[in-house]
C-alpha cells in the first residue's frame, strides 16, 4: 500500500438495527443498498452505551463511559445550569492521533461531546451543530464562532459541508504526487426526532405518502415506558404512521447525502484508497418492545437489543485489506453478513491499524477484534461485549445477556430461545450458575476497563441529560433529575 488510506466515518443518530432496507422493506435507501453489496455488513455490532453522547465518546476514544466520563446525552447550554465544557481532555481521541500522524481531519455535523463553538483537538475543518439535536429546519449551528441558524435542511447541510471539504482538498492537492490522507467525520442528527411534516422536505416525505409500514410492530406500551418519553412521543404512541413516515423520510435524506459523498470519492479517484464506514451511534425502537426511544426510552434504563445494537457497514479497499492480512475475497454484502459479536469500542484500534498509525497502549481501551473477525481469528464464543448506562451494566456472551443495575432489577435472557427478550430468567434456578459466571465476568472486566474518577457506579443518571463533566461534580447536580425543568 503506497498511500495511507483516507477514512470516511458516516454516523447517523438513533438508527435502529432493524432500520435498514434489506430488513425493513418499506425503507428506501438505494445508495446504502448499493454500498452494502461491496461492504462488510455486521449484524451484531453493539454500542458501549444506548444513548448518543456516551456512545460517540466511546467511538472516538476506544473507552467505556466509566473511563471517558460521559454517562448521558449532553444537554448543552440549553439547560440553565449547564457549562459549555470540554469533556475528553484527559484522553487522546482518534482525530488527535490521526492528525499527529499527518491526517487532515474534518467534522461536518453533530459533535455532541461538549462545547462545539470551535474545532475540537485534531480537527482543522469544522462545521458543527450547536447542541446535538433539535429542528431540521433552522437548525442551531455555529458560524464563524457565532450562534446562527442553518438555512438548509440540516441533513443536506452536513452533506454540503462534507462535499466542500473533499472538493477543497482536491483543489489544493491537485497535481501533487503525494497527498495528506484525510479523516472525514460526517455526522447527521437524522433520523432523531422531530419527525413532523414541517421538519423534512416534501420530496422525502412523499416517498412514504401512502405507506402503512406493516413490517413495524404495533404493541401496547411497555410497563417500563418512561412517562416523560411517552409524553415526548405521545403522537407516535397514539398513531405511529406519521412518525414512521418522518423517521423513514429522515433516513432517505441520509441516504442521498451518503450517496453523494460516495459519488464524489469515486469522481476524485479516491474510492480505492478510502475506508468508508456507515453506522449509528445507538439503536432505537419505533414501537418495538412496546417503546419509542432508546436506552432512555424506559425507566429503568434498558439494554434491549434494539437499543444496544446498531447498523454497521465497512468497506475496506482491497489493497488496504491485504496490507493488514484480510482476505479481499472474503464474503461481503448483506446476503452474507458478519454475525460475530463486536463492539464499536473496538473501532478505535482497528482504524489506527488500518491507517498505519501508532497509539499509546491503554489497558482500558477496547482492542482490535474487528480486524480479527475479518481475518477469521475470532468468533462469537470467544468474545463478550459490554454496555453501560449510568449505574447499570450489561454483558452479552454468545446468546446470553445479563443486566446488572445498582438499584435493580437484574435481567437475564437466553436469546437463542427468546430473541425478543420477553422472558427474564433471573429467578430461574436452572440459570443461577450462569448468572453468577456472567456477573463475575462483568465485574472483573470493568475493574480493568474503568477509571474510578469517572465510574458510573453511584451516579444518579436518569436518562434526561448530563449537565456538566464529572470533574466538576460527581453529585446529582451533574445530571438532570425527574421533574426538573
Amino acid at each position: 500500500m503506497s498511500l495511507r488510506p483516507n477514512i470516511l466515518l458516516f454516523l447517523t443518530d438513533d438508527q435502529g438495527p432493524w432500520a435498514l432496507p434489506w430488513i425493513t422493506p418499506e425503507l428506501r435507501m438505494p445508495a446504502l443498498e448499493e454500498f452494502a453489496s461491496e461492504a462488510y455488513v455486521f449484524t451484531q455490532m453493539h454500542t458501549p452505551s444506548p444513548v448518543c453522547s456516551p456512545a460517540r465518546a466511546s467511538i472516538l476514544t476506544g473507552t467505556m463511559p466509566s473511563t471517558h466520563g460521559l454517562h448521558d446525552w449532553l444537554t448543552g447550554t440549553r439547560h440553565p445550569r449547564a457549562h459549555p465544557d470540554t469533556y475528553l481532555d484527559h484522553l487522546e481521541t482518534l482525530p488527535q492521533i490521526l492528525h499527529r500522524s499527518g491526517y487532515t481531519c474534518a467534522l461536518s455535523g453533530k459533535w455532541h461531546l461538549g462545547d462545539s463553538c470551535k474545532p475540537a483537538p485534531g480537527f482543522s475543518s469544522w462545521y458543527a451543530h450547536r447542541y446535538g439535536g433539535g429542528p431540521y429546519m433552522g437548525a442551531p449551528i455555529w458560524k464563524d464562532g457565532h450562534e446562527a441558524k442553518e438555512e438548509l435542511y440540516f441533513t443536506d447541510a452536513v452533506g454540503v459541508h462534507a462535499l466542500e471539504f473533499l472538493r477543497t482538498r482536491a483543489a489544493e492537492t491537485s497535481g501533487r504526487s503525494e497527498k495528506k490522507p484525510f479523516f472525514l467525520f460526517a455526522a447527521t442528527t437524522a433520523p432523531h426526532d422531530p419527525w413532523g411534516e414541517d421538519q423534512h422536505p416534501d420530496e422525502l416525505l412523499d416517498i412514504y405518502e401512502d405507506e402503512e409500514f406493516p413490517s413495524i410492530p404495533r404493541e401496547e406500551p411497555h410497563p417500563w415506558a418512561d412517562y416523560q418519553r411517552v409524553h415526548q412521543f405521545s403522537d407516535a404512541y397514539r398513531d405511529p404512521v406519521p412518525s414512521l413516515r418522518g423517521y423513514c423520510a429522515a433516513l432517505s435524506g441520509v441516504d442521498r447525502v451518503f450517496g453523494a459523498l460516495v459519488d464524489e470519492l469515486k469522481k476524485q479517484g479516491e474510492w480505492e484508497n478510502t475506508i468508508v464506514i456507515f453506522m449509528s451511534d445507538n439503536g432505537f425502537s419505533c414501537g418495538h418492545h412496546g417503546i419509542w426511544g432508546k436506552g432512555n426510552g424506559t425507566f429503568p434504563l434498558n439494554f434491549w437489543d434494539n437499543s444496544v445494537r446498531v447498523p454497521f457497514l465497512i468497506r475496506i479497499p482491497e489493497a488496504v485489506a491485504a496490507s493488514v492480512g484480510i482476505d479481499p475475497q472474503r464474503g461481503r454484502g448483506y446476503a452474507s453478513p458478519v454475525e460475530e459479536l463486536i463492539s464499536s469500542l473496538n473501532l478505535f484500534t482497528s482504524l489506527c491499524e488500518l491507517a498505519g498509525v501508532e497509539c499509546a497502549a491503554d489497558v482500558r481501551r477496547g482492542q482490535g477484534t474487528l480486524l480479527d473477525i475479518l481475518r477469521g481469528k475470532s468468533g462469537s464464543d470467544s468474545v463478550a461485549v459490554f454496555d453501560e448506562y449510568g449505574a447499570a451494566r450489561m454483558i452479552r456472551r454468545g446468546m446470553l445477556k445479563y443486566v446488572w443495575r445498582e438499584e435493580g432489577p437484574e435481567e437475564l435472557y437466553d436469546l437463542e430461545c427468546d430473541p425478543d427478550e420477553r422472558c427474564n430468567l433471573i429467578d430461574d434456578p436452572t440459570y443461577s450458575g450462569i448468572q453468577s459466571e456472567l456477573r463475575n465476568e462483568l465485574d472483573h472486566w470493568f475493574e480493568d476497563h474503568e477509571d474510578p474518577r469517572f465510574s458510573g457506579v453511584g451516579l444518579d443518571v436518569t436518562g434526561l441529560g448530563q449537565i456538566m463533566p464529572l470533574w466538576r461534580s460527581r453529585e446529582t447536580e451533574a445530571f438532570v433529575q425527574f421533574g426538573e425543568e
